[in-house]
C-alpha cells in the first residue's frame, strides 16, 4: 500500500513510523540518483532496551501499522522506477557485472556511460578502480549476508552492488591517492614542474595553489 506522511504526522508525532519509513525510502531514491549518500545503517550498532522495543511494538500494533522491513524498501522502489531511474539502475548493474568479472577495461567503459554521470574517470587508474570497487562491493555483500542470516530479512539489491554515489567515492579516493603519490615523487626527485602540475590537479581540489610559486 502507498502511504505518505502529513504535516501533523511530523510536528505532532502522529504516525511516526510512517514518517520514518518515508524518510528511509526517500534516502534510497536520492542515493540511486547520486544526489546524496544512503542513510547509514546502524544495524549491529544501535542498542535498545527490551522495554523500548516492546513499547514500539505495542505502538505499531495499536496504530494498526503494517509496513515492510527497512531492508526491503530499496527493492520495492526498484519496481516503481521512472524511465531515467531505471536506466541509472541498469547502468549500476552493468558496472557491478564488470567488477565481478574483474575486467578493468570493461569497467572503465561502463563507468563512462553518460547515464551514470560519473566524473573525473582516469583511464590509467582502471586497475586501481577495479581493486578498490571489488573490495568495497565484497565487504558490502558480506555485511548484507550477515544481516540476512541474523534477521532473516530479504537483501536489498543495493546491499549487493555499489550505488552511483559509492562508485564516485571510489573514483575520487583513487584519484586523490594517485595525485598524492605524484606529489611525493616530485618532492623526492626535486621535479618542481611536476609538483606544480600535481598541486593544481582538479582531483586534489586544493585552493590557492599557483604553479608559478611552487
Amino acid at each position: 500500500s502507498i502511504f505518505l506522511p502529513e504535516t501533523l504526522d511530523l510536528y505532532e508525532a502522529k504516525n511516526t513510523p510512517k514518517v520514518i519509513f518515508c524518510i528511509h525510502a526517500f534516502s534510497h531514491f536520492l542515493a540511486k540518483r547520486g544526489i546524496m549518500p544512503l542513510i547509514k545503517s546502524v544495524y549491529g550498532e544501535a542498542q535498545f532496551a527490551e522495554q523500548e522495543i516492546s513499547k514500539i511494538a505495542r505502538y505499531f500494533e495499536k496504530a494498526g501499522v503494517k509496513m515492510p522491513e527497512f531492508g526491503k524498501i530499496g527493492g520495492m522502489l526498484e519496481k516503481e522506477l521512472s524511465e531515467n531511474d531505471a536506466a541509472l539502475h541498469a547502468a549500476n548493474m552493468l558496472v557491478a557485472e564488470a567488477i565481478d568479472k574483474q575486467d578493468s577495461e570493461l569497467l572503465l567503459e561502463r563507468l563512462k556511460n553518460p547515464v551514470i554521470n560519473l566524473a573525473r574517470i582516469r583511464d590509467y587508474l582502471g586497475d586501481s578502480y577495479l581493486i578498490h570497487m571489488k573490495s568495497r562491493k565484497d565487504k558490502k555483500s558480506e555485511v548484507a549476508e550477515t544481516k540476512r542470516k541474523e534477521s532473516f530479512d530479504e537483501i536489498d539489491v543495493y546491499d549487493k552492488i555499489l550505488s552511483q554515489t559509492e562508485l564516485q567515492d571510489c573514483i575520487n579516493a583513487k584519484n586523490i591517492e594517485a595525485v598524492i603519490k605524484k606529489i611525493n615523487e616530485s618532492l623526492k626527485s626535486g621535479n618542481f614542474e611536476e609538483l606544480g602540475k600535481a598541486l593544481i590537479c582538479e582531483d586534489l581540489c586544493l585552493r590557492g595553489a599557483i604553479p608559478e610559486y611552487e
